[in-house]
């Protein structure tokens, strides 16, 4: 090998393909891309529509010393008008690791994951339980402007 990793859709088989219809059992995947509008998607998606979330804020407070899944309040970013938030990180190799092996994917706990790393959270999924991917994109002229 070249020490290249495999970055074809291969790779990325525990997430849905985008024709095949939608399943209860989908989980929303938000791939956050920096400078993009991720972080409005993020407030809007939880302070607006109350989605308990899966992301790097569920490990504050302590939450990743947690054993097992659940929903938790972190102190300055959840109450009225902010989220709720699945004990694990979902940004990280490490939180998504742990994520895994917690069961996440089953759980149904979260209505919307956030990820920063494509490739590496297909891991976070199963093929009975996959992620539904979307994001969104900025235009990069605009954006240098």
């Amino acid at each position: 090998g070249t020490g290249n990793p495999d970055l074809s859709l291969s790779g990325l088989s525990n997430y849905k393909d985008l024709w095949d219809p939608a399943e209860p059992a989908d989980n929303p995947v938000f791939l956050h891309l920096p400078k993009s509008g991720g972080s409005s998607v993020k407030d809007i998606m939880g302070a607006c529509h109350r989605f308990v979330m899966a992301s790097h804020n569920g490990v504050n407070d302590g939450h990743d010393k947690d054993t097992e899944l659940a929903v938790v309040y972190i102190p300055g970013l959840t109450g009225p008008g902010k989220s709720t938030y699945v004990n694990v990180d979902t940004t990280s190799v490490e939180g998504m690791q742990r994520a895994k092996e917690m069961g996440f994917a089953g759980s149904g706990l979260a209505d919307a994951t956030v990820v920063s790393r494509l490739y590496e959270s297909n891991d976070l999924f199963t093929p009975t339980a996959k992620g539904r991917l979307f994001t969104v994109f900025r235009d990069p002229i605009d954006r240098a402007v």
